[in-house]
């Protein structure tokens, strides 16, 4: 088993007055998203937060700077044919400057209801849906087989700290690992049980990387709610795959 080199983009959707603006894409060569109607967004640039790629990416496309956004959830991507994506989902509602025309597509404020009927990824629609009928933050995986979606596991359910612990298991360097102790230190919480818990229930697995928090005696810990010896060799198994150097205790 193993997890592939994910990359990070961000996605906002400006809205005014029951529409948002978005993106027809139809200008780039070989855009993974082509001819689809999306929000506005691009990957990330080294050393660049959340924050300021949607900031980034917004005001390259569009000429507007958001002055008024905020992350509404994370959307895992696993592909096929594009692999592995990791996709930081904004809204804005205020901004400053004058619409540009955009070299990837044609820039279009659409009614919310209009956006459904266009030709979208079908995870999108879910998505969308969320943003609109939710207001917490929250995770979704969406499994494709080149454009038909083949499973969706969405976090509606789980515990706002669980959420906490899984978006901050993304900051966690593919190749290396945290102890429980140190990724709750990271979000300020007291005890490292807590996080351990949270960790056995996370439904994104191996996809938010779990297996990159081990035991501060360098043992593995659990893996997906099991200690067992097959549980054990799939968590060894992703690190070895990932480059991890692992203590001489897991070997």
């Amino acid at each position: 088993m193993t997890v592939p080199v994910g990359r990070k983009t961000s996605l906002c959707y400006l809205e005014r007055d029951g529409r948002y603006l978005v993106l027809h894409r139809t200008k780039k060569a070989h855009d993974e998203n082509g001819g689809k109607w999306i929000g506005v967004g691009g990957k990330f640039e080294p050393g660049e937060t959340p924050d300021a790629c949607a900031l980034r990416e917004v005001r390259e496309e569009t000429g507007l700077t958001m002055t008024n956004f905020r992350l509404r959830g994370i959307v895992v991507f696993v592909s096929d044919v594009w692999g592995l994506e990791y996709m930081y989902l904004y809204t804005a509602t205020e901004w400053t400057g004058t619409l540009v025309d955009c070299d990837e597509g044609e820039l279009v404020w659409l009614e919310k209801g209009e956006l459904l009927k266009k030709n979208l990824w079908e995870g999108d629609r879910l998505f969308l849906k969320a943003m609109e009928t939710r207001d917490d933050f929250f995770i979704m995986k969406l499994r494709y087989a080149g454009e038909r979606l083949v499973e969706a596991i969405d976090s509606k359910g789980l515990s706002a700290f669980s959420l906490r612990v899984y978006r901050a298991l993304l900051d966690i360097p593919r190749g290396t690992t945290v102890s429980y102790g140190e990724l709750a230190r990271r979000l300020g919480v007291r005890a490292p049980r807590a996080v351990g818990q949270a960790l056995r229930r996370n439904p994104f697995a191996p996809e938010i990387p779990c297996h990159r928090v081990i035991a501060a005696d360098g043992s593995l810990g659990g893996y997906c709610g099991g200690r067992a010896a097959d549980a054990l060799a799939r968590k060894r198994a992703l690190l070895q795959a990932e480059g991890a150097r692992l203590p001489s205790l897991l070997v």
